[in-house]
């Protein structure tokens, strides 16, 4: 295993003050859809239960 940094609470979010929260978004979202399994769209983030069923049956493929 790779050696872990010290000072976990410091660490934070590499590049972050560089860039900016949002930039770094941009640049790393096509990554993340690239290497997923599968994508979930919410429309209503709020309820919990729609979004518990829509990523069930985008995993089973129901």
């Amino acid at each position: 295993m790779g050696r872990r940094h010290a000072k976990k609470d410091t660490r934070g979010i590499v590049g972050l003050k560089k860039k900016g929260l949002r930039a770094l978004f941009d640049e790393r979202l096509g990554l993340c859809r690239k290497y997923s399994d599968i994508e979930i769209e919410l429309v209503n983030e709020s309820d919990i239960d729609a979004v518990v069923t829509t990523i069930i049956r985008k995993v089973f493929n129901t």
